[in-house]
């Protein structure tokens, strides 16, 4: 490390700021390649304009690829059973591709391309969990919940 460098880390590190003053980087540890089983509980929200709440009845298979810190994938299987109107249904969900996915340390992003469905959350070794959102106007969904996923 340059003087001029270390004097900066040094003058930073006072503040609380130290990302990036390290000649060594360690990477991010956390890898969630592989296939993990979700399950969505606590979903509600409207589909067609009609009250609707729904959790998982089987679990979805999500086979996901990591590269540094973008997370591509596949989606496959699962069903819903879902509430609306007192009337209850089971909805498969179906499979797809996952895009627009990253890890920034242990938190996760990414997202269904179809229905557009959004994931936030956090992994924890085999385990991940977190908050759920499916607002894909033109299948008139608008769904927010919590989901939960385990490497098998």
């Amino acid at each position: 490390m340059t003087k001029r460098r270390t004097i900066a880390c040094a003058a930073l590190a006072l503040f609380g700021v130290i990302a990036g003053c390290s000649s060594s980087s360690t990477g991010n540890s956390t890898n969630v390649t592989g296939s993990w089983l979700a399950q969505f509980t606590t979903l509600t929200g409207t589909v067609a304009g009609h009250d609707v709440s729904c959790q998982s009845s089987q679990p979805t298979t999500l086979t996901l690829n990591q590269s540094g810190t973008t997370i591509t994938g596949t989606f496959s299987g699962g069903e819903l059973q879902c509430t609306a109107n007192g009337v209850q249904e089971n909805v498969p969900i179906g499979s797809g591709d996952i895009v627009n996915g990253t890890l920034s340390g242990n938190t996760v992003t990414f997202h269904f391309a179809s229905p557009a469905t959004d994931f936030t959350g956090t992994v924890n070794g085999n385990s991940a969990s977190g908050n759920v959102t499916i607002d894909d106007n033109t299948q008139q969904i608008n769904v927010t919940g919590t989901w939960s996923a385990t490497k098998s």
